[in-house]
């Protein structure tokens, strides 16, 4: 156990050295990736390529795809689409009106069966499952 340790410690220190990320400003980079999301709602954008994000944030595609798994922990698709259903989400609830295709093409996905799918593992449940859900319990506070 000791050997597979230390191999496993040495493999870890060499991928480390090896970082493209080392030397970049972890802190500058999350808060230009943040403001980027949240307040330009870049991830709108259906078409959204790991290389624009790049791109926007002065560094490499591979250098954003680093910080992303080792700084978030998840690859970039998933970040993507922690924003776009948080904010469908949202817009599920606020426009009760308005249906879940319109609100999938608001939030940057392109089909509503990536949209329901993607949904349905963050959350759960179907979008118009969650917007009953909520409305259910929000009849039910209200009574």
């Amino acid at each position: 156990p000791d050997f597979y340790q230390l191999v496993a410690r040495e493999q870890r220190q060499e991928k480390y050295k090896k970082s493209i990320i080392q030397g970049l400003s972890r802190e500058k980079i999350i808060a230009r990736l943040q403001e980027l999301m949240e307040e330009e709602k870049i991830y709108r954008q259906f078409d959204l390529k790991l290389e624009d994000v790049a791109a926007m944030l002065l560094i490499t595609p591979h250098q954003l795809s680093e910080f992303v798994n080792d700084c978030l922990g998840m690859n970039f698709a998933s970040y993507i689409h922690q924003y776009r259903v948080g904010e469908a989400k949202e817009l599920l609830i606020s426009q009760p009106e308005e249906n879940t295709l319109n609100i999938a093409f608001q939030v940057g996905f392109g089909s509503k069966q990536s949209f329901n799918k993607i949904f349905k593992q963050l959350t759960g449940l179907t979008p118009s499952e969650y917007r009953k859900q909520v409305q259910n319990q929000l009849s039910s506070q209200n009574l």
